[in-house]
């Protein structure tokens, strides 16, 4: 009994060895955490770069009317340069809205009769992209899908 009592105040007082117990138990989740949150910024900064992209592209429209489709065509390889999306990620297309509907539609005579003159077009700008964070790698989460529309008026 006498030993096992002079075994266990050795080892009450010896210190070495503590500071890598310590760092074991204290190591995986600081390193979680670092990931996550470089994971998490990379997310955020992501949807903030498309937002910034449908942003510029709608002044784009609201400066220079895109009535043809080549000038629809311009306003789209901007938004891929500006962005680094292929081009079946980005969709801009003419969409109308009835006077008192709150849908779009893709027909303009869909308004009923007078369909011009009931329907307010707009240019729709959808932007598609993802991310695969990480921590999919280890069992978690899934892929992060993001999309952009923005609606802006032309006539």
């Amino acid at each position: 009994m006498r030993l096992v009592r002079r075994l266990f105040n050795a080892l009450r007082f010896d210190n070495a060895g503590s500071t890598v117990i310590e760092t074991a138990l204290v190591l995986p989740p600081l390193l979680a955490l670092s990931i996550g949150s470089f994971e998490m910024s990379r997310i955020i900064a992501r949807q903030a770069d498309l937002q910034k992209a449908a942003n510029e592209a709608s002044d784009i429209v609201r400066a220079a009317l895109p009535d043809t489709e080549s000038k629809r065509a311009t306003i789209k390889s901007v938004i891929m340069s500006s962005t680094g999306l292929t081009s079946d990620k980005v969709t801009i297309g003419l969409v109308y809205r009835c006077s008192t509907a709150g849908n779009y539609s893709d027909n303009q005579n869909s308004c009923g009769s007078g369909g011009s003159t009931n329907a307010t077009v707009y240019i729709k700008l959808v932007m598609t992209d993802s991310y695969t964070p990480i921590w999919q790698n280890y069992g978690m989460g899934s892929r992060m899908n993001y999309s952009v529309t923005r609606y802006v008026q032309i006539g």
